[in-house]
């Protein structure tokens, strides 16, 4: 009896795997320096600090500071659905991801000519600003299920977390230097020529810091998805979804903790900025506290991650995330209000690096692209809706009432998620 085509597949995946453990280190290196020049590059335009403060110069009203983050999170999350059906298609990814991400910088580049043109307009700066943004935001989202099949790829699953570990915390370290820059710059020029000097920074940073991902060692995938219509692919979800229950009621804790995006970390900064008299320069001090967070939250979450589980890590990223709303309802000082960013941050850093680890482990090899883009679509309305509607009742009620909004999604998300098991357990 023929056996050749049973054992072939199986034969092909081993290459494929002993290719990857072969190619470990130089795949970790290339993929580490993304990895920390992500966060340097973004503290120089960091969305839930440095931005709002340059939006606040433009208007006065706190809708746009919302939109900030419902742009960037709806951009991000809701176009991956409709590009993973070709990506899952592509034998070699690393070309697709590093030309999407060139096109992802361009706006940032952008940014520093248009604030010097546009600083006596600011209306006209403001949508000028927003396009820029938007198209960054989508971008990112077009490419985010090509960068996570990369990794998946190329980065065995048991050494993930320490990749986004290590990356964080020196990325951390570095952008506590951006951070630092970023308060000189922002003290010596202010508005304009101060946010477009952070803008031309950002843009260097983050080019000449994607580029190795470029030349990342990637195995020849050893099966690809048919071609299809979008229409095909999206009929296919709802069967997918059925036949992954944990991975559905992951989604589920997903969209609740999506909805404590009613008070993103940028009403942070403007409720210091606002009520407890916080000046441009402690504004640049709460970016260099997130990142410092992140130095010692990722290592310590991707530790987690590879040994106990990435919900885990999800979970107790939750609670953190939980713990932020509830101390800015009470803290009276800017020196104490900093602990309100190191839990925020920590939160973020936590629920970031497992959810997207996580979703990698709920998916088949060959479905990485898929998961992730269902991840992201499940979340894409609510996070893009729920920074607007806080930033319209900051306006109208103020800061009370999204804080303890948000404490209550983060609480409801952390209890359905202790009803998700770990993939790791479930196929063991």
């Amino acid at each position: 009896m023929d056996t050749t085509a049973r054992t072939a597949p199986e034969t092909l995946e081993m290459q494929q795997e002993a290719y990857v453990r072969k190619h470990y280190r130089y795949n970790f290196a290339s993929c580490l320096i993304d990895g920390f020049g992500w966060p340097l590059g973004s503290s120089f335009i960091s969305a839930s600090t440095i931005l709002p403060l340059m939006v606040l110069h433009l208007t006065p009203s706190k809708f746009w500071v919302g939109l900030i983050a419902a742009i960037g999170s709806a951009g991000f999350f809701l176009p991956g659905i409709f590009i993973a059906h070709y990506i899952e298609r592509l034998p070699i990814l690393r070309k697709f991801v590093l030309w999407v991400a060139l096109l992802e910088r361009l706006p940032i580049l952008l940014m520093g000519p248009l604030i010097l043109l546009l600083a006596r307009q600011p209306v006209l700066l403001l949508i000028a600003f927003f396009v820029c943004w938007t198209w960054h935001s989508v971008s990112m989202g077009f490419n985010s299920p090509s960068y996570f099949g990369l990794i998946s790829k190329v980065i065995p699953h048991d050494r993930r977390g320490r990749l986004y570990g290590v990356s964080g915390a020196v990325g951390g370290l570095l952008g506590i230097a951006g951070a630092a820059i970023t308060e000189n710059i922002l003290d010596r020029y202010d508005f304009p020529a101060g946010f477009a000097l952070c803008f031309g920074i950002a843009f260097v940073i983050l080019t000449v810091s994607v580029i190795p991902l470029g030349y990342v060692r990637e195995p020849y995938a050893t099966a690809t998805r048919e071609k299809q219509t979008l229409k095909e692919y999206l009929r296919l979800m709802p069967g997918l979804l059925k036949s992954h229950p944990d991975f559905t009621r992951y989604l589920v804790s997903q969209l609740l903790y999506a909805m404590a995006g009613i008070s993103p970390a940028a009403f942070f900064t403007t409720f210091a900025k606002e009520h407890l008299g916080a000046s441009n320069q402690e504004v640049a001090r709460f970016t260099a506290v997130i990142m410092a967070t992140g130095i010692i939250a990722n290592p310590f979450w991707g530790y987690m991650g590879d040994r106990r589980g990435n919900r885990r890590v999800v979970l107790i990223g939750s609670l953190c995330s939980l713990t932020a709303p509830l101390l800015a309802m009470v803290t009276p000082s800017v020196e104490i209000f900093y602990l309100v960013f190191v839990l925020s941050s920590a939160g973020m850093s936590g629920a970031g690096l497992g959810h997207f680890n996580l979703v990698m482990e709920f998916a088949p090899p060959r479905e990485v692209a898929t998961f992730i883009a269902l991840s992201s679509l499940s979340v894409a309305p609510i996070r893009f809706i729920m920074p607007l509607v806080g930033g319209e009742l900051v306006d109208r009620a103020g800061y009370l009432p999204i804080f303890i909004f948000s404490a209550i999604a983060c609480l409801a998300a952390t209890v359905l998620l202790l009803r998700v098991r770990e993939p790791r357990a479930s196929a063991g």
